[in-house]
């Protein structure tokens, strides 16, 4: 064991705002000696700031800090007294002079400085401006960078049923049963329940279609199912939302139904049926020729990508080369919230 795996490392700082580089920079003087002691000066630019207490415990509640202290007679007082045997400072402080070194010199104490601080700044993400000033004059600012007024939305919300919407993407089944816990079972550790009431919802680029047919716009919307029973439930659903449905069934996959079993406000256990290959050719061109159908007369083109196989990268380049070749508004709603994607093809 070296001496320094013995040591007492020490930093110090303001910490006004505990951000991902002093969590690097911190666990990396850690890694320095064998205990790890922050000082926080003792000051407060103005009450936007937190105080030195409030820094002292946030500072403390990590696992990998051992001692926090406040600096009240000065760093070189605080440095005298610790006697330190490594004091750790920032990258952006190695080409400056660090009265750190001639101190801790006195005892062959080591100065070492971490790249582990970012970017941030406490001045940015804490101005000197009232609260007010955080909480409504800066939203009313953007607005009108924006140009963004009361009139003028109410003028664009009402011209919605004006508009002709086609959002294409994976269609999903949320469904939800809601169990009564009944206790442990005896023969193994499994928690027993009983259904009492499944609720469905359309999910997934379903209620990106209605929600925009809510709005009052002519809604199209173009997506995959499964045959079976979910499909033609889905389809009632999106009717009955005044959504015009064209679903492409595809027999090598389930309708995507998210079945979650519920006690009270907690998901018990979730079963996800669904596939997650890409659309085949001749069904994907067959939904590409649908959509073109429409274009020439829509506003707006969505793309709304789940990953479930949907919107593989042929039908996306095609249909957007189709919508701005139709001057088609294009947007998308694309993500991977459980399973791997890239939401850069959109």
């Amino acid at each position: 064991m070296s001496h320094r795996d013995l040591a007492t490392v020490f930093v110090s700082g303001n910490f006004f705002i505990l951000h991902p580089g002093h969590i690097r920079f911190l666990r990396f003087a850690s890694e320095c000696g064998s205990r790890l002691i922050v000082g926080v000066h003792n000051t407060q630019p103005n009450a936007n700031y937190p105080t030195p207490a409030e820094r002292l415990e946030t500072l403390k509640s990590l696992d990998f800090v051992d001692e926090v202290l406040l600096i009240e007679n000065g760093l070189e007082s605080t440095l005298r007294a610790l006697r330190p045997e490594v004091v750790v400072k920032g990258k952006e402080y190695e080409s400056t002079q660090n009265i750190e070194s001639e101190i801790i010199g006195d005892w062959q104490g080591t100065l070492i400085f971490s790249s582990g601080e970012s970017s941030y700044s406490a001045s940015d993400l804490l101005s000197a401006t009232s609260p007010a000033d955080i909480i409504w004059v800066r939203p009313q600012s953007y607005l009108r960078r924006h140009g963004v007024t009361l009139d003028r939305s109410r003028s664009l919300i009402a011209s919605f049923d004006r508009l002709k919407v086609v959002v294409v993407g994976d269609l999903i089944v949320d469904e939800y049963v809601n169990c009564e816990a009944l206790g442990m079972s005896r023969e193994d550790p499994t928690v027993v329940v009983s259904p009492q009431k499944t609720d469905r919802f359309l999910g997934g680029a379903g209620i990106v279609a209605a929600h925009a047919a809510g709005l009052g716009a002519e809604t199209h919307f173009v997506s995959l199912t499964g045959v079976d029973e979910p499909a033609a439930w889905a389809n009632e659903k999106l009717v009955s939302y005044h959504v015009k449905p064209h679903l492409f069934a595809d027999q090598s996959r389930p309708t995507s139904l998210k079945k979650r079993y519920r006690v009270g406000s907690k998901t018990m256990l979730r079963v996800s049926h669904l596939r997650q290959h890409e659309v085949r050719s001749q069904i994907a061109s067959q939904m590409c020729e649908e959509t073109e159908a429409i274009l020439p007369t829509a506003d707006v083109l969505i793309f709304a990508d789940f990953n479930y196989g949907c919107l593989p990268q042929s039908v996306v380049d095609r249909l957007i080369h189709s919508g701005k070749a139709c001057h088609t508004f294009i947007a998308a709603d694309s993500q991977s919230s459980s399973q791997l994607g890239n939401i850069a093809k959109l």
